[in-house]
């Protein structure tokens, strides 16, 4: 799902915000803000924040409910 719906930006040689989610290292390392995940707390993890407040993806189609459920 992250590849699918958020690598565009945050994957490849230059990710937005230094975060690449293509990776699981990646989404634990984080970007300039930090780690995208707080491992067992879903409600503290600024990924799941974005995403659910939909301010994630910044353009295109929010994630869909189901989508939102994978994560």
């Amino acid at each position: 799902l992250l590849k699918a719906r958020c690598a565009t930006c945050h994957g490849g040689a230059a990710p937005k915000a230094g975060l690449d989610l293509t990776t699981r290292a990646g989404v634990l390392k984080g970007g300039k803000s930090g780690p995208a995940v707080k491992p067992g707390s879903l409600k503290e993890s600024p990924l799941w924040v974005n995403v659910s407040t939909d301010k994630m993806p910044a353009s295109g189609e929010k994630l869909t409910e189901a989508e939102k459920d994978v994560l």
